[in-house]
């Protein structure tokens, strides 16, 4: 799997503070929602009313960037999943990033 993102804010917004593991990430000025699924896999999304995520190279090393500030990991692998709806990332939090 591979995850882009460009820069990553650990802020909590409005409903999302109430659910475990779930917190906002911004990626080239635009939030989303990074929930952890499992010790090693990561999910973004859209909050709110969801859409597609963007999917030029540009932005998808962007949302990487995000998902890896956002864990202090290092993204491995990472696809798009839910036809388009949210970016899936394999994570390896063995050699935590230097950020």
């Amino acid at each position: 799997m591979s995850v882009v993102a460009l820069s990553l804010s650990a802020c909590v917004l409005g409903p999302l503070s109430h659910a475990p593991g779930r917190q906002s990430a911004d990626a080239g000025g635009a939030a989303y929602v990074v929930t952890q699924l499992t010790a090693s896999t990561w999910t973004l999304t859209k909050p709110g009313l969801r859409g597609l995520l963007p999917t030029s190279p540009e932005d998808q090393a962007a949302l990487r960037v995000a998902i890896e500030k956002h864990t202090g990991c290092k993204v491995t692998d990472s696809n798009y999943a839910s036809q388009g709806l949210q970016l899936d990332a394999q994570v390896d939090c063995a050699n935590r990033l230097k950020n």
